[in-house]
């Protein structure tokens, strides 16, 4: 099983898991796609080594960074300073940048001649891959940032003119422009109603057009286009890097506008025996005033015995069928859940689980360091008389099962309980 990933702070808005997995499945590759938690750029590379990824997706605010980080970079990342999508080439990561065909892409199909003035609103790696996209097809630029001083670095690097957000150069900017492209982070007012353009495309970098730039253009008879088309289209590009094939565009399309699952109300916690679900997940439940259940100790209770004695007495079936048990009885009160390793290997347990949570967290740990944490490998059943070629064995198993599992995964390489935790909780009010 390949795995990849999108990384960045925040990162639960992601859609690409969406619309990847859809390729994947559509052309039956052995892959997932999952998000990917991280605090900077380094510790973001830092994930992606330890999870062993093929390749990964990058989001703000890490594109510069990254950009400097990786050893090699093909020449879009080295003139735009900026990466997201960043593909292992067997001696070391490698940085692309497929943005400025997104916004290409995003644009013709909109029905948008790729001609006239352009303003393009926010100066950090989006704003300078959408400013150069259009430059290269011959539009007229100019490049405007809540900062000047950013604005004008951007805009000498491509040889475009930049102006501050409020000043009269923008307003004078928007006059004749045919084409906005919003790649600023707020969803308050960026540009006076009255400055926008009528008739404009306007090409917003997020999803769901719910800026107040999109609710004035809409009024002055513009044409919105949602992030998402910006985001199909540069994923479609990210995809080839990645498998090496064309993307199946239709698939991955239906996949970003499909309705979202119905999620219930816990925090499940998953991954590897060993990892560390029962103490973060207690932890977790202090900082957010919420219960902590173990999925161990609910099947020993359901069972009359420990779940090493249940393996051992009656099997692996029997233990996975009071596990389906304890996930279909689960209170609709919002609990933190630490679930036994092997909880999510069952498909209508792994659904009934996601269908139940309102967020899904794979702590990630290797089997070495899993096996070092569980302490005595005599009291885990499945691991036999070889625990660290059967630890890898069965975690190899089952990275797809995590991965379909989860909304999001923690590195937990390195780090304490108490680190982790934080992290937890800090997902848990942004979902």
């Amino acid at each position: 099983m390949n795995l990849y990933a999108v990384v960045g702070k925040p990162v639960l808005h992601s859609l690409s898991p969406l619309m990847h997995n859809a390729a994947f499945a559509s052309l039956r590759l052995p892959a997932r796609y999952v998000r990917v938690a991280a605090d900077d750029a380094q510790a973001a590379l830092r994930a992606a080594d330890h999870l062993g990824l093929k390749g990964f997706n990058v989001t703000s605010p890490f594109k510069e960074d990254v950009a400097r980080l990786v050893p090699y970079a093909d020449s879009s990342v080295e003139y735009l300073q900026a990466a997201n999508t960043i593909v292992h080439n067997g001696r070391g990561w490698e940085a692309f940048n497929t943005d400025p065909l997104g916004v290409v892409g995003a644009l013709a199909d909109a029905g948008c001649r790729l001609e006239g003035n352009a303003v393009v609103l926010g100066a950090g790696g989006a704003g300078r891959a959408a400013a150069h996209a259009l430059d290269t097809w011959g539009v007229k630029v100019t490049l405007a940032n809540r900062t000047l001083k950013r604005a004008q670095q951007a805009a000498r690097r491509l040889g475009c003119p930049a102006c501050a957000l409020g000043s009269k150069e923008l307003k004078a900017a928007l006059e004749d422009a045919r084409i906005i492209v919003n790649t600023t982070s707020t969803d308050g007012r960026v540009v006076a109603a009255q400055d926008l353009p009528r008739g404009a495309f306007v090409l917003e970098a997020r999803y769901a057009s719910r800026s107040q730039l999109a609710k004035d253009a809409r009024a002055r008879g513009c044409l919105v286009i949602d992030g998402r088309a910006w985001l199909l289209h540069q994923g479609e590009e990210s995809f080839r890097a990645f498998a090496g094939r064309d993307a199946p565009r239709g698939r991955m399309d239906k996949a970003l506008l499909a309705a979202a699952e119905p999620r219930g109300a816990h925090l499940a916690l998953v991954g590897f025996m060993g990892v560390g679900k029962s103490t973060i997940g207690r932890l977790v439940a202090e900082k957010l005033k919420l219960r902590c259940l173990d999925t161990d100790q609910l099947v020993g209770q359901r069972a009359g015995m420990e779940v090493a004695q249940l393996l051992v007495k009656k099997g692996e079936k029997a233990l996975r069928r009071h596990e389906a048990a304890v996930v279909d009885e689960l209170p609709k009160k919002p609990q933190i859940l630490a679930c036994g390793g092997g909880l999510v290997t069952i498909p209508a347990t792994r659904a009934a689980l996601r269908a139940r949570t309102k967020l899904a967290v794979w702590l990630w740990a290797s089997p070495e360091t899993a096996l070092e944490r569980m302490g005595d490998p005599s009291t885990r059943p499945l691991l036999g008389n070889r625990p660290l070629a059967m630890a890898r064995s069965l975690l190899d198993a089952r990275l797809g099962h995590y991965a379909e599992a989860c909304d999001v995964v923690i590195d937990t390489e390195g780090r304490s309980a108490e680190s982790v935790a934080e992290q937890i909780a800090g997902l848990w009010r942004e979902a």
